[in-house]
């Protein structure tokens, strides 16, 4: 009896071309096998378990033998295998897929060595390998859209900073501080995403398209936010301190606040209508 398992080296983009020992079994001839996870067995009773060229776990067993018998008794495990490949996988590199489905694969051997307790371990530990791969991979999507569209909203000012004697001229003294203030609420909305998104819960299913969307929003939410701050500050809805001590500093240290926690501008609506329409009538 012979056991062979998976030395578990990255995947080249070629298929195994070294000396394959499961040949010798005559029933494993000819097997597309792109990554070996394990083999077993004789001539007369054996079962090879392998990840196929489309990364898919793949097995096969002596007709009539003890593990065929092993494996028609192994459906449950069968099924959340091939439920999991199911999973979206395309966004993961070939390195980290070919962990995930050496795991499932793993927990079918433990199964045909009559071992459901590791085997279904082995089901818990994939399913937390993937999810934790796939958040991370969702997070550099967010993160890196709304670090770009940050960047792109700094560059945007600077250069207006760089011709503001123009735009002052053109548009008028307020120009520049409502650029500086809608700058501080991107800044902000940034700072918002990047200590927060460890809390998101992401799903890379959705696409790559949407969470570059969704990034991008939330900068855009956090510079909208900036403008009520700034608007209520310039029409003096709302008084600060820090406004009279220090104008410029204190709009744009506001209205990053503003951006990080988008929280004031409900307050802020909700007091203009208070001020313009009055209170709600209570009966």
């Amino acid at each position: 009896m012979w056991l062979k398992l998976s030395s578990k080296k990255p995947l080249s983009n070629h298929p195994i071309t070294e000396h394959k020992d499961w040949e010798e079994i005559p029933a494993f001839k000819n097997l597309p096998v792109r990554l070996l996870i394990a083999w077993d067995g004789v001539k007369e009773n054996a079962f090879i378990v392998f990840l196929n060229h489309r990364l898919d776990v793949d097995y096969k067993t002596v007709p009539q033998g003890e593990y065929d018998a092993k494996l028609k008794q192994s459906g449950e495990i069968l099924a959340r295998i091939e439920k999991l490949e199911a999973v979206p996988s395309s966004h993961l590199p070939i390195p980290i897929k070919e962990a995930f489905r050496s795991l499932l694969g793993t927990s079918l051997v433990r199964m045909l060595h009559d071992d459901p307790t590791n085997a279904t371990s082995l089901i818990t530990e994939a399913v937390q390998f993937v999810n934790a791969r796939n958040q991370e991979i969702a997070r550099k999507w967010l993160l890196l859209a709304s670090l770009f569209c940050t960047a792109a909203i700094v560059v945007g000012s600077a250069i207006a900073w760089a011709c503001r004697p123009f735009l002052t001229a053109l548009m008028g003294a307020d120009t520049i501080p409502f650029i500086i203030a809608t700058t501080s609420g991107a800044a902000g909305a940034l700072f918002s995403v990047l200590t927060g998104t460890t809390k998101l819960q992401l799903d890379p299913a959705a696409g790559k398209s949407i969470h570059y969307i969704e990034g991008v929003a939330r900068i855009i939410a956090g510079l909208i936010a900036a403008i009520f701050i700034y608007l209520a500050l310039a029409s003096g809805v709302v008084a600060s301190r820090l406004v009279h001590a220090a104008s410029l500093p204190a709009e744009a240290l506001l209205c990053m606040v503003a951006g990080t926690t988008q929280r004031w501008v409900p307050t802020i609506i909700k007091k203009v209508e208070i001020n313009n329409i009055g209170p709600p009538n209570r009966t």
